[in-house]
């Protein structure tokens, strides 16, 4: 074959490389040196069974419907609500405040359980940070307001 077609193929192959190397860099949100770092934290790695507030609230699925447990009483909540909350709110915006500091965690606010038999806790401190499993500190009012929810969903018809 001629040098010309493997001039083309080269500068092809390297035009493709330069566009997936600057897809990627745009992707990545570099945070400002020293500021916080904007970040979606996904709390949803597979379809959530339950989940448990520390103020003794409890959304949980039995079959295909969907209850709530809160003041010693239950109730079934309409599922369509409670898949519409689940879909809005399984990855969350957050602002990234560093690592937790101390070897301690704070007390859990709530747990997330799976299907898969796995869960994930999720921590607050003092200072209304949340703390994530892996110990990244960080505040969330889409989280804020979505945990308030919770005790709101409606209830099924």
């Amino acid at each position: 074959m001629p040098a010309k077609y493997w001039f083309r193929v080269f500068f092809m192959c390297l035009s493709l490389v330069g566009v997936v190397v600057l897809i990627s860099h745009l992707k990545t949100k570099t945070p400002k040196p020293g500021g916080p770092a904007r970040a979606s934290l996904k709390l949803c790695h597979t379809r959530i069974s339950k989940i448990e507030l520390h103020s003794g609230l409890k959304i949980y699925q039995v079959g295909i419907n969907w209850f709530r447990e809160m003041d010693g009483g239950r109730q079934e909540l309409a599922p369509v609500a409670v898949e519409k909350w689940l879909s809005r709110n399984c990855q969350v915006s957050a602002v990234v405040n560093g690592v937790l500091d101390s070897l301690s965690p704070p007390p859990v606010l709530a747990t997330f359980s799976y299907v898969d038999g796995e869960a994930l806790e999720l921590y607050q401190r003092a200072d209304n940070h949340y703390v994530f499993w892996d110990f990244k500190v960080f505040e969330s009012p889409q989280l804020d307001q979505a945990l308030k929810e919770l005790a709101t969903l409606p209830a099924a018809p």
